[in-house]
């Protein structure tokens, strides 16, 4: 009936009137008419002899056994598959195929019945070579009928059809399809309906409308923007060359630093394609190349640029001869020629909207992949960085919560689709209940038809989901992203307040990547034998945005303190720059900080009025200088304690004592050379780092290092109770001394053992340096803007007080530090001696038991000795009596 309801609007066209007719008397054969259905008024049918098209795919059935023939005669053997958008009727082809009923499956007594009748001429039945016949939806194959251009023709060729039971199990797939024009929009539609019977008896619907221009540059419609979407489009053009490029260069660059690191090609695609922008570059811009050749495909179509509807035969469209022989269509004289014709311009319409389609789609895709980009862009701001910075630090946690949740869906799906499947179509497959289940996830439910099923394990099943997927797993994950967005934000909070701390102390960083770009930047100058500043700013860069400016004091190279006496020379006092040491990948860290502030003497002298001194320049001392004894090196983090500290010690130790166990394995027995082939193969590195790590772990987890205690030394032990309890604070004379010597206190460290407490202060020590990546961290910490770097017999009133408060918290820090190293270091000596009482323990045990025994042994021993003396004494006393009674009668007697 809604068939049809589609020729429920006919009206004639004629050659010259301006306005529509009636359709009575109206015939499509002449040219100067032709009859046109309406559709929503403004939507004709624009072809010559089809309105609507029908094409079906006939279903194959095949005989069943014996067994079977009584229940159901035949079998179904077309693919269970929604057959109107894909090829049903190979099996035509490899079976002898009946209808349901079993009677041979042929086109003969249909094509006669239709001959027969008013509407001859309107079918094709070119199911047997998909691809090849016109007629068929798409040339999918099948019977192509064509429903005319009037209702009675409609009407007609359906009660055909319907007699010759083809609206029944008969038929895999039915499509009804037509083609319709807008002229105030200037736009074609291909209408589609379609039905598809499966093996199971369910009956499948489709219905697709597809719209889609045919002009360029050109056509009706109330907005006429063909010339600019040409514009744009040479500007998009423009623009997709660009970036083609720059993705060269970019990929040139990027191979070019492989080259410099020694990598191979595969390596290089690898580091490549891991980058996940660059794999958004790539497959956007490989989106877009697709795009732009749909697009030109769509737009140098011959048909599309050809064709054209009108009632005179000399402007009209016509098929080229070429498209005539490939088809097999018959001569213009032949009334046949119309119907193939508008079967003809089915198929190219189709090509058309398929080519426009992909253009559509892949346009959509392109504008996806560009609104990913432009993230790399707007993430440079702050305010969005955070964001997009908290999807890429939880991307892994992402990843695996995602794979959780699809693990545990799998499961829900698959359960319900064996309990509920076979009643309720939403169910009916694994991926169907998927769907399903998502909709759950986002508050969509329904459970009456899964009720109808079974309530009990509808409600469970419901429940259950909705606990572990609504209130379990959506809250992890939403905690999971909060909990990266708060450690995100609080370390960038970290980093705004060492950069504000470092703005008030003066302190600037910056970056270079090389040494070239240092060069070309800044200028530095060697003030004094211990300090360099900036002399130039050569040009705009890292340091202007830093804010350096000349004057400024070099604090720190590559996060240390440099001591520029011992890498400079004498004579070395400009172009500081060029004697840095770059790190391992080139870069060079610098940091600054502002000089210090002129004193009032120091203003006059700058003015003039106090006579300065002579300026000498550095390295070139005066004569007295030249003979005097050369200041004592400093022993400080950098030059002295990170070679000479406990771990250190250690190390050295570890080295002597491993010589001298090869001496004593040199001199040993066989089986400890046998023994000491295990350990041939590691290297010289790889035995030395055994060695100390050995010697380490029995200075830190145990109370005697070596493995076992000293019975020649001995140790006059420590005083707990005075652990922690010393508040006496460092006295100036102690703070002020400042007359140690490298030489003299390595002397001294020499003679000092190393203990276990000092093993774990020292490792505490290392960890919060390797931490901060800094030389001291905790003077770092301590540090004020008030302390001056001067000596320390000039500091005088309150600079001096500031510098015995610093000295004195640093001893607090220390002691608290070396208390915890104290903790730790008594905490393992504890696990120790309770891991040797439980071993006493234990051999005790074994001890009285193998004594016991030892006992019990004994006791049987000591009685059969008894009774084998017993049994003795007795038979000598026997013996005697036999060889002369009267002599030992006594020993009978007694």
């Amino acid at each position: 009936t809604a068939i049809v309801g589609l020729y429920d609007s006919p009206v004639c066209a004629e050659s010259g009137a301006s306005q529509w007719t009636s359709s009575d008397n109206c015939s499509s054969i002449s040219n100067s008419q032709q009859l046109l259905n309406r559709i929503a008024n403004w939507n004709i049918g624009f072809l010559n002899t089809t309105f609507v098209r029908l094409t079906i795919q006939p279903a194959c059935f095949v005989a069943t056994e014996a067994r079977w023939a009584s229940g159901s005669p035949t079998l179904r053997k077309t693919p269970d598959a929604e057959c109107w958008n894909s090829v049903c009727t190979e099996v035509l082809s490899t079976e002898t195929c009946r209808t349901a009923d079993g009677n041979i499956l042929n086109t003969q007594s249909l094509a006669n019945t239709i001959n027969a009748s008013g509407v001859s001429d309107t079918f094709s039945f070119g199911y047997d070579n998909p691809g090849t016949n016109l007629g068929p939806f798409r040339m999918l194959g099948g019977l192509a009928f064509s429903l005319g251009v009037t209702k009675e023709e409609c009407q007609e060729m359906l009660a055909l059809l319907n007699e010759s039971r083809w609206f029944t199990e008969n038929s895999a797939s039915m499509v009804f399809d037509w083609l319709t024009y807008n002229g105030n929009m200037d736009l074609f539609t291909q209408n589609i309906v379609a039905f598809s019977l499966l093996e199971t008896g369910i009956l499948r619907r489709s219905s697709v409308a597809r719209t889609f221009p045919m002009n360029v540059d050109a056509g009706g419609g109330y907005f006429n923007l063909h010339m600019l979407v040409l514009v744009l489009f040479g500007i998009y053009s423009a623009l997709l060359f660009y970036h083609i490029v720059e993705m060269c260069r970019h990929v040139a660059a990027e191979f070019v630093q492989s080259r410099h690191m020694q990598k191979s090609c595969k390596n290089f695609l690898v580091d490549f394609l891991s980058e996940p922008w660059n794999l958004a570059e790539l497959t956007s811009l490989g989106i877009s190349l697709a795009t732009f050749a749909s697009f030109l495909v769509w737009v140098l179509n011959a048909f599309r640029a050809q064709y054209n509807f009108s009632m005179d035969e000399f402007l009209k469209y016509v098929v080229p001869n070429e498209e005539v022989k490939l088809y097999g269509m018959p001569q213009v004289v032949d009334p046949v020629r119309f119907l193939e014709d508008d079967w003809y311009f089915f198929r190219q319409f189709e090509g058309i909207q398929g080519t426009y389609a992909a253009f559509l789609e892949l346009a959509a895709l392109n504008s996806l992949f560009i609104a990913l980009k432009t993230i790399k862009v707007v993430n440079q701001f702050g305010l969005v960085s955070k964001f997009s910075n908290t999807l890429g630090n939880g991307r892994s946690r992402n990843l695996y919560f995602i794979i959780v949740i699809n693990l545990q869906m799998s499961g829900f799906a698959l359960a319900m689709t064996v309990i509920f499947g076979t009643m309720v179509e939403e169910f009916s497959s694994p991926l169907s209940t998927m769907g399903a289940l998502l909709y759950w996830v986002c508050g969509s439910s329904s459970l009456r038809p899964l009720m109808s099923v079974s309530p009990t394990l509808a409600v469970l099943f419901f429940v259950g989901f909705m606990i572990i997927f609504r209130f379990i797993s959506t809250n992890m994950f939403l905690a999971t992203q909060l909990n990266t967005f708060a450690a995100l934000v609080g370390e960038r909070d970290i980093q705004k307040a060492k950069k504000e701390a470092n703005a008030k102390m003066g302190m600037k960083q910056v970056k270079y990547h090389n040494r070239r770009e240092l060069q070309d930047e800044l200028e530095l100058e060697r003030q004094s034998e211990d300090q360099v500043i900036v002399k130039k700013v050569l040009r705009p860069g890292l340091a202007l945005q830093a804010n350096v400016k000349p004057g400024d004091v070099v604090s720190k190279v590559n996060k240390q303190k440099v001591e520029w006496q011992t890498i400079l020379g004498d004579e070395e006092y400009e172009h500081i720059e060029r004697a840095l040491v770059p790190e391992q990948d080139g870069s060079i860290s610098i940091m600054f900080q502002d000089p210090p502030r002129k004193t009032l003497v120091a203003k006059f002298m700058h003015l003039g009025c106090v006579p300065k001194r002579r300026k000498v320049k550095p390295g070139r001392k005066m004569q007295q200088e030249a003979y005097a004894k050369p200041p004592a090196l400093r022993p400080t983090v950098r030059n002295f304690w990170r070679f000479h500290g406990a771990v250190a010690e250690v190390e050295k130790v570890s080295q002597v004592y491993r010589h001298q166990d090869e001496k004593e394995a040199d001199s040993g027995s066989d089986q400890d050379r046998e023994d000491d082939q295990v350990i041939e193969a590691l290297t010289e590195t790889e035995l030395a780092r055994m060695q100390a790590k050995k010697r380490l772990h029995g200075y830190l987890f145990s109370r005697w290092p070596d493995g076992k205690s000293s019975k020649h030394k001995s140790s006059s032990g420590i005083n707990l109770e005075s652990l922690g309890k010393d508040d006496s604070q460092l006295l100036e004379e102690d703070i002020m001394q400042d007359g140690w010597d490298v030489d003299e206190l390595t002397e001294m460290l020499e003679q000092m053992p190393v203990t276990g407490q000092e093993v774990w202060l020292d490792c505490l020590l290392l960890a919060l340096e390797e931490a901060v990546l800094d030389e001291s961290p905790i003077v770092e910490v301590l540090r004020t803007n008030g302390l001056q770097d001067a000596s320390k017999e000039k500091l005088k009133g309150p600079a001096r007080e500031k510098l015995l408060r610093f000295y004195r918290r640093l001893d607090q820090v220390v002691r608290i530090l070396e208390n915890k190293a104290f903790k730790r270091y008594f905490q393992n000596l504890q696990t120790e001696s309770e891991q040797r009482q439980s071993f006493f323990q234990q051999q005790n045990e074994v001890l009285h038991d193998y004594v016991c025994e030892l006992e019990n042994e004994f006791s049987e021993l000591s009685g059969t000795i008894h009774n084998y003396r017993t049994k003795k004494k007795e038979m000598i006393m026997q013996l005697a009596g036999l060889i002369d009674p009267e002599e030992y009668k006594q020993w009978r007697s007694s």
